[in-house]
Order: C-alpha cells, then sequence, then structure tokens
C-alpha cells in the first residue's frame, strides 16, 4: 500500500497521499477563537459589536495539535503551485467492541478497506517499516495550511514525510474523497416500507446487543423507527 518517499525539503514537492509526521495542526474554529488585537496583546473575548462591524483588529486565536501522522488529500499539481495544501489527520484504527475474534475483525477490516458505507474514513494498513499502526484517515476532518505554515513545521517543529501511497492506494483515496462531497446523503427513513424498516429494527437491535461502536447512534434511531411503526406506547 505505500513506497518510499524523499525527505521533504520542498512542500511543493508533496504529493497526494504523502504521510507526514509532526503536522501541528489549527484547531477547528469555535465562538471563543475570536479575540481583538491591541497592538503587541489581545483583548479577550472580543466583543459583539467588534464582530458586527468586521473590526480590523478582530482575530482569532487558534489552539494547535501535535498530530504523530497526516496525509495529504491535496492534489499533486495543486501541490506545486502556492494553493493551500489540504491535510487530513490520521487516527488509530479500533475494531468495535465485542469484536475480539480474527473472523469478526477480519469481516471489519475488509468492510473498511472495500466498502463504501463510510466514506469519512479511509483505511490505511499497518507498515512496520514506517512506523505506521492500522490507522484511518479523518476525510471529515481536512484542514487547509499555506506552503509557509508547513515549511516552518518542516524547519521548526521536526515534521517529516515518513512515505506515500502506491498508486493503487492513491486512486482508491481519490474515489473515497469523490464518494464523501458528492454522496446523495438519503436517509433509511426517507424511503422504506413499513416491512423494510421491520428489517431495519432486526438489523440495529442484533447490532445493539453485539457492542457496536455506534450504541447510542443507534439507541436512538431504533427507538425513533419503533415510534414510528408503533411499536412504542
Amino acid at each position: 500500500m505505500y513506497e518510499p518517499r524523499a525527505a521533504l525539503a520542498d512542500t511543493h514537492d508533496l504529493n497526494q497521499g504523502d504521510i507526514l509526521t509532526g503536522v501541528l495542526r489549527p484547531m477547528t474554529v469555535a465562538a471563543g477563537n475570536f479575540v481583538l488585537r491591541d497592538g503587541g496583546k489581545v483583548k479577550y473575548p472580543a466583543s459583539p459589536k467588534s464582530l458586527e462591524n468586521s473590526d480590523p483588529n478582530l482575530r482569532l486565536m487558534h489552539e494547535v495539535r501535535v498530530e504523530n501522522h497526516c496525509i495529504v488529500v491535496s492534489n499533486s499539481c495543486d501541490n506545486t503551485l502556492d494553493y493551500p495544501i489540504f491535510l487530513a489527520p490520521i487516527r488509530l484504527f479500533v475494531f468495535p467492541q465485542g469484536c475480539d475474534t480474527p473472523q469478526t475483525q477480519w469481516r471489519v477490516i475488509s468492510e473498511a478497506a472495500t466498502g463504501t458505507a463510510n466514506p469519512k474514513f479511509f483505511y490505511l494498513t499497518a507498515a512496520p517499516e514506517f512506523n505506521l499502526p492500522r490507522s484511518e484517515v479523518q476525510l471529515n476532518l481536512i484542514f487547509p495550511v499555506l506552503h509557509s505554515y508547513l515549511e516552518r513545521c518542516v524547519r521548526e517543529a521536526g515534521t517529516v514525510r515518513v512515505c506515500g501511497l502506491k498508486p493503487e492506494a492513491q486512486r482508491h483515496l481519490q474515489w473515497t474523497i469523490a464518494a464523501l462531497f458528492g454522496r446523495n446523503p438519503r436517509e433509511d427513513q426517507d424511503w422504506p416500507s413499513r416491512e423494510d424498516l421491520q428489517l431495519k429494527v432486526a438489523w440495529l437491535e442484533d447490532q445493539i446487543a453485539a457492542g457496536s461502536r455506534h450504541q447510542e447512534e443507534y439507541k436512538a434511531e431504533l427507538t425513533a423507527i419503533k415510534a414510528r411503526l408503533g411499536f412504542a406506547r
């Protein structure tokens, strides 16, 4: 799935699918990130009036987090230019609760690597030669950085390129990104008949009993469907 890459000397040399370690990721902004610049200091919190008037001293103060691994998702040809580089954090792959046999674990891994049910995540196999554990890319947390930002991470924060994806894996990453942004988010409650929903009830009950990692989501959905079917009184 992976192939070696040269040490990162110029961020314009990044390829889609390159895996980096040590990136300082700016966390997603929230309401509390607004501050006002006051000379060399900042005032917190920024007043509602400063937002309303688009005060020229209005700023965002970011928290940053060191990511063990990130992957480049922007196109290789775009990375050669001065466009922002799009990165996505990588997290450890965790088996659902109760999935503790080789047979059940293989089913989960196979679905993660080849399935289409959840394009928010992209499965990455373990690679001891690159010190990579079994992981998944969090495509729902893609974030942009400028070349100057990433270059400083390389120079001063110790960010390095670990490896890259082979062409087949890169194509599957591209497909997953397309599926994430191009999918039609049709909900199960929008189309099925009563008989179909009864099948969904049985499936949800089985998933909950098996200890799925989506327990709370499945329980809430089960309650809603049962109410719709008139099971709940």
